[in-house]
């Protein structure tokens, strides 16, 4: 478990910066992703959807609003649950797109809402993990936590 618990982090930050970078690189220079940017992207996403799902498994419970972990402050938990459910919204309206049943208006507004929410992701994200090494090293709390 203790395996587990130092595997997930690295994937989960591995996977986002790669879809991250493959993403908005492409979007930012040409446009939109295409060619091999595109492909890593996609191959990236399986991959965040992995290291967040075991996230919020394994962590799940320690960032419950109703349960008082030691060392674990209300705002690490907000920004937690947010990273989740930007996670979350960014694999649904991807796996949503890929239905036929949205036109063109209907796929360029599930592009922007992954997009933004990716955005989210990445602030959450990184906000989560400066509150984490900042309690880390205060020594305010324990390595199981979280």
């Amino acid at each position: 478990m203790n395996t587990l618990r130092r595997t997930i982090p690295i994937l989960a930050v591995l996977s986002v910066a790669t879809a991250a970078i493959t993403g908005y690189l492409g979007d930012w220079l040409t446009g939109r992703p295409t060619g091999w940017g595109l492909l890593v992207h996609l191959a990236a996403a399986p991959l965040v959807m992995l290291a967040f799902t075991a996230a919020a498994l394994v962590w799940g419970r320690a960032h419950r609003f109703d349960r008082d972990q030691a060392g674990i402050s209300p705002v690490r938990k907000l920004l937690f649950w947010m990273l989740m459910l930007c996670v979350w919204v960014n694999m649904t309206v991807m796996l949503a797109a890929m239905l036929p049943v949205f036109g063109y208006v209907g796929q360029d507004r599930l592009a922007d809402a992954h997009e933004w929410s990716g955005y989210g992701l990445l602030a959450s994200g990184a906000l989560y993990l400066v509150l984490r090494f900042a309690s880390t090293r205060d020594g305010r709390e324990s390595h199981d936590a979280s």
